[in-house]
């Protein structure tokens, strides 16, 4: 989707944000999501965010900063959801960004699914 995270930055931002949910439907703070990979014109990087700290996104919000600038991935991302030990709550998902002012940010929401974590992406209807 289009970044709104960063209006000062449409075209010059790419990043993954979200949510992670409890079992009970609740926002869970003080989680690491982890995301890693390669990005065309860009060496491997993995980088790292603690839920709860992305207000934008709301309670239990994370944002990840892929890029300074546009690029595409070509399905050469994961993300990953941790505990605070860094002990893996959820299995590692691929996704990918387009690369375009129009797809720079990608939206990945985890909730808990039993004693096991599953991302899902949200629903938007214009």
């Amino acid at each position: 989707m289009k970044n709104f995270l960063h209006s000062d930055r449409l075209c010059t931002w790419m990043g993954v944000t979200g949510q992670v949910f409890g079992q009970d439907g609740k926002p869970i703070e003080n989680l690491i999501v982890e995301a890693w990979g390669k990005m065309s014109g860009t060496a491997e990087f993995v980088r790292i965010a603690i839920t709860g700290a992305g207000k934008s996104t709301g309670p239990g919000g994370y944002e990840i900063t892929l890029a300074d600038q546009l690029a595409s991935s070509d399905g050469a991302l994961r993300i990953q959801l941790l505990d605070g030990t860094g002990k893996p709550l959820s299995a590692s998902y691929p996704f990918t960004v387009q690369g375009t002012c129009e797809q720079n940010l990608v939206v990945v929401n985890f909730a808990y699914i039993g004693v096991t974590a599953r991302n899902f992406l949200p629903l938007l209807i214009k």
